[in-house]
């Protein structure tokens, strides 16, 4: 009848209990039970950390690791380097990390120390590259010499850097400035001097293959052997072309590397 209520079918079979003709109870065993034990709990499988928390310290650790790739920035290997294998570094200085050729510059580039090596076949070994440093000093020098001096010669290079780019020598290992000056006093010439102008036109050439043979750090005794080698190798030079010569000359040379003075 309309209007009457009663309750419902899903009710009822609720109030009746299982029906054991048409479902039987499923008991799990003893493994089984202690199995499903946990499933009872709570978040379980989870930490028990809240959702908000978990994702303030993953925006932490995002910020801890962009902190750190700023502070450790990737290093740039040098222009016209190629990496080598293991097996062509075993002459190498004993240095850990990977090692890089040029071959243009023969120049040997380590990525642990960030230097460059090159080999020096007058000491047979290994030697590490000395970058020039520029001091930015001003030099100013000049020559006069009176008429009747005519035996008196002298030269100013006040960059030796660009004097050697005319024989395709670099000297960008010596520091800055890095100048000549000489004087040259001839004696027993009739006319001029041979001698005089022989070493004005011939220093550099013997001195600059020196000065940009060895591409390390110069110290004071190798500078002063290039001199002296220079003009030994002069000496020996000009009696072969002037033998019969009697001119002879005496000099002052000054060799400015950055702010050392050799003489």
């Amino acid at each position: 009848m309309s209007g009457l209520g009663g309750p419902k079918p899903a009710e009822v079979r609720g109030a009746l209990g299982a029906d054991r003709n048409m479902c039987s109870e499923v008991v799990p065993t003893a493994s089984q039970a202690g199995g499903l034990a946990g499933l009872d709990k709570q978040n379980g499988g989870y930490s028990g950390t809240p959702m908000w928390k978990l994702a303030l310290m993953r925006e932490q650790e995002r910020e801890k690791r962009e902190k750190q790739a700023a502070s450790s920035p990737q290093i740039k290997i040098p222009d016209g380097f190629v990496e080598l294998n293991s097996s062509m570094t075993a002459q190498l200085p004993h240095y850990p990390g990977q090692w890089f050729y040029h071959e243009k510059k023969e120049l040997f580039w380590n990525l642990s120390v960030q230097k460059s090596f090159f080999f020096d076949p007058g000491l047979g070994k290994y030697e590490e590259l000395h970058e020039g440093f520029d001091y930015g000093l001003a030099l100013h020098v000049g020559g006069c010499f009176h008429d009747k001096a005519t035996q008196m010669k002298h030269v100013l290079i006040k960059d030796l850097g660009k004097a050697a780019q005319a024989f395709r020598l670099s000297l960008d290992h010596l520091d800055k400035p890095c100048a000549l000056y000489a004087v040259y006093d001839g004696h027993r010439g009739s006319t001029g001097n041979q001698c005089a102008d022989f070493c004005v036109r011939s220093l550099h050439h013997k001195l600059l293959p020196r000065l940009a043979g060895f591409r390390g750090l110069w110290g004071e005794v190798r500078l002063r052997n290039a001199l002296a080698e220079s003009f030994a190798e002069l000496d020996v030079e000009f009696a072969e072309k002037f033998g019969s010569a009697n001119d002879g000359c005496c000099s002052a040379v000054v060799l400015v590397l950055g702010y050392r003075l050799v003489v």
